[in-house]
């Protein structure tokens, strides 16, 4: 954008002309040497965006293995850990609880470089394959570690947990 406000003592920092239309970052300008700058500033935008790698990601995920676009780009233990903590209510590690809550600011501030390179595929994965009850705010990561994996809250009775610990249990006492 060309800033209008000028003295007209001032010359081109480019060529030197006292034909000034405008400033750029305070700096004066003439008509073509301005051009050329806005040229400038479009070719190193274009090269930016040449580097940027092309892929396209899915706008849902019907599941959590439904996703290959995105898995392909996530670290593979990152998301072991989001399958675990969706499917078996597990806790994550410090980056990917600050995801889950929606805590930019911490997931940046807590993210290995990997990790860090991997956050728009990461969120994407988030918002489109796990329950949407175990994301978004701080109380709905602590409700979803609250529960079991069969959806009933610790401490409350469960058949399923019963029964698999008390076959566990057997196990264990046949093999001794």
């Amino acid at each position: 954008m060309m800033d209008t406000e000028y003295e007209r003592s001032e010359r081109c920092v480019e060529c030197n002309s006292d034909d000034i239309c405008g400033t750029i970052g305070g700096e004066p300008y003439c008509g073509k040497c301005w051009k050329k700058k806005q040229a400038e500033k479009k070719a190193r935008q274009a090269r930016r965006e040449a580097r940027q790698p092309k892929t396209t990601l899915p706008e849902r995920c019907p599941d959590l293995d439904s996703c290959p676009e995105l898995e392909r780009l996530i670290p593979p233990y990152l998301l072991a850990g989001l399958r675990r903590y969706a499917q078996e209510h597990i806790p994550v590690g410090g980056f990917l609880q600050a995801l889950l809550e929606n805590d930019l600011c911490a997931a940046v501030c807590c993210a290995h470089e990997d990790s860090l390179a991997a956050i728009v595929p990461l969120v994407k994965y988030v918002h489109n394959a796990l329950p949407s009850a175990c994301h978004g705010s701080k109380e709905a990561v602590r409700a979803w570690l609250d529960k079991c994996e069969h959806g009933v809250m610790t401490g409350d009775w469960c058949e399923a947990c019963n029964a698999e610990y008390k076959r566990a249990a057997k196990e264990a006492e046949d093999a001794a």
